[in-house]
């Protein structure tokens, strides 16, 4: 049985100064949204509800407000940032008789923004989901939308005795069931089905496939969720990684990787071209320093020349 193709793009963001997803956001700050988001309530049997008393003229929305700017947020972001030139992912959601319905586009969204934790804080993300939320939709459903915020970040902020480790697949199903009822306590079943119901089946049945399969031999280390390694194939390492950190922050690290194999290909050829230009024998050594610093200047940039310099030891 071949893993779900869906399985190694979601079966699971951010990590940046934390990990999000299965081993949760681990930045310790506190987070009373919840309570402050006192015009909504998160339905644990399914949408999230406006309770009496909204509307367009209702309190200000928690974490809107005070010293944070949410259009500074946004330009730090989305115009310097690393979401600089993206447009949101997923939605803020789909509404179904004032009832915020359970949907997958909205965890996408949290999953996309968490990515930017350590360039910002928690607490400026919350204003600017505030603020954009309700610039998009309306204020009561910016509420709920922060509502829904508060309740996925506390689940993020949780912290698992274990967490997946691919040499020990025994300990697989156990896992899952501790970030499965996690999950539904803080989310209730419907979001947490709506958010995780897809992944978790996904890797049930990676569990499944282990299982019949016959064991093999464990890794020397612990998988690295970080670092590839030659001994882990890249599909079971996006696989961890997803697991680790989410689907949107494996996603990245796997084009750093892609842009990592591409630099150091770039540079081992640097290696090579410049002994053999330092070595030419019909060229003076003031014609190679030449030839050196041309062909440095044909192949990379004024940056890249400094990595360059650094990592090869030219003067």
């Amino acid at each position: 049985m071949k893993p779900h193709p869906g399985l190694l793009v979601a079966l699971g963001v951010a990590l940046m100064a934390a990990a999000v997803g299965w081993l949760g956001l681990r930045d310790g700050a506190d987070h009373d949204g919840a309570k402050q988001a006192g015009a909504v309530r998160l339905d644990t049997t399914g949408g999230i509800s406006l309770l009496a008393g909204g509307g367009s003229e209702g309190p200000p929305i928690a974490g809107a407000a005070g010293t944070i700017d949410a259009a500074d947020i946004e330009t730090r972001l989305f115009t310097d940032g690393s979401l600089r030139g993206a447009e949101l992912d997923g939605s803020w959601g789909r509404w179904v008789d004032g009832r915020l319905q359970p949907d997958f586009a909205l965890r996408q969204r949290f999953d996309q923004l968490l990515t930017s934790v350590g360039e910002v804080t928690t607490d400026e993300l919350r204003a600017f989901i505030a603020s954009r939320a309700e610039r998009d939709t309306t204020r009561e459903q910016a509420q709920a939308v922060l509502a829904l915020w508060d309740a996925y970040l506390a689940l993020q902020q949780v912290r698992f005795a274990d967490t997946i480790d691919l040499s020990r697949p025994a300990d697989w199903p156990r896992v899952l069931q501790a970030h499965q009822l996690a999950r539904r306590e803080h989310l209730g079943p419907a979001w947490a089905d709506a958010f995780y119901g897809e992944e978790e089946q996904h890797f049930r049945e990676l569990i499944a496939e282990r299982s019949q399969a016959a064991p093999a031999r464990a890794p020397a280390a612990t998988p690295d969720a970080l670092n590839p390694s030659a001994e882990l194939p890249a599909s079971v390492l996006h696989q961890l990684r997803v697991a680790t950190y989410g689907r949107e922050a494996a996603e990245r690290l796997r084009e750093e990787d892609l842009a990592q194999v591409a630099w150091q290909t770039r540079l081992d050829n640097a290696r090579d071209t410049l002994h053999r230009l330092r070595q030419a024998p019909e060229l003076s050594e003031l014609q190679r320093d030449q030839a050196v610093e041309q062909w440095l200047a044909q192949n990379f940039s004024e940056s890249e020349r400094l990595r360059v310099r650094a990592l090869l030891n030219l003067p």
